[in-house]
């Protein structure tokens, strides 16, 4: 007879009630998960603002022990303020950043001891600092950065943290060598990481307010790794619409050597499409292979 009703119950219902009471024990353990992730998520929203409103009380000449994509540093508040949106929650470290840890990742893959590396836009050092601990003492990375007070802070962190194997290199990457107009966005702007867009570009972004102009120092990958007589194993590449015009200027460099590329892709200053149209097929027509992921372009030899 249990059987019977078993079956006539399943046949009206669809479910027993050990089924049903089951499936209800699931969706009470989804809405827990959810419930629970919802109080984490807002957990870490608080504990970055608070980090932030603290930070952004001191002074910026401050430093502080931090860690930046796994390397520890002391560093200045100043440069911390441009990555308040990559703060991440970490129970070993009071202040950890990942700032383009995709980037350092990849690269670290096609990297070793020994190995040079061509930091292009270094900005505030995110990229040449952990890749600086890959190549080790025996390896060299060079960091070009042309904005002046971005430099001269990038300088002071290698210093500070005795980071000997970085060389700061105070110029502009593009097709040919001379000198041009220079934007430098100042970080004392509405969005924390104005700094980082500072550009060759001639129009001025409306919506950031301080900045300074000066003439800088251009000159061209082929030209920098003739002068200095080495192989780069990979060169980063992020400099605001510019992409296109600084391969132009490494033909040499990426035809005879073939080093890896990690390339971060805007809209382009000449046609105000992205950079990528004229980049892939370029590099695909030098014997790259191409692949995206999200605003990067990660272009290895064939072969």
């Amino acid at each position: 007879m249990e059987k019977i009703l078993k079956q006539l119950r399943r046949k009206l219902f669809g479910l027993d009630e050990q089924e049903a009471a089951f499936l209800r024990a699931i969706a009470d353990t989804n809405e827990q998960i959810s419930n629970l992730q919802k109080s984490l998520d807002d957990l870490y929203h608080n504990y970055s603002r608070t980090l932030v409103e603290i930070t952004g009380k001191q002074h910026p000449d401050t430093k502080i022990s931090c860690v930046i994509n796994d390397v520890p540093l002391q560093v200045p508040l100043g440069i911390l303020r441009a990555y308040g949106h990559c703060l991440q929650m970490c129970p070993k470290s009071s202040l950890t950043y990942y700032v383009e840890d995709h980037c350092v990742s990849w690269l670290s893959q096609q990297l070793k001891a020994g190995d040079i590396f061509l930091d292009v836009g270094a900005a505030y050092g995110v990229i040449s600092l952990p890749i600086a601990s890959v190549v080790g003492n025996t390896g060299k990375v060079y960091a070009f950065e042309p904005a002046r007070q971005t430099r001269n802070s990038l300088q002071a962190l290698i210093t500070n943290n005795h980071l000997d194997n970085i060389t700061v290199v105070p110029k502009a990457i593009a097709d040919q060598i001379g000198t041009a107009e220079f934007i430098e966005y100042s970080t004392d702007n509405p969005f924390s990481w104005a700094a980082d867009t500072s550009t060759l570009a001639q129009d001025v972004n409306p919506n950031l307010e301080n900045y300074s102009t000066y003439s800088v120092e251009i000159t061209t990958i082929d030209e920098f790794v003739q002068e200095q007589n080495i192989k780069p194993q990979a060169i980063k590449i992020d400099i605001e619409g510019f992409e296109l015009y600084s391969l132009h200027g490494a033909s040499h460099t990426l035809k005879t050597l073939k080093p890896f590329l990690c390339i971060d892709i805007h809209e382009d200053v000449k046609t105000k499409q992205s950079a990528l149209l004229g980049v892939q097929p370029l590099l695909e027509s030098w014997g790259y292979e191409c692949h995206m992921d999200e605003h990067t372009l990660f272009a290895s030899p064939k072969g």
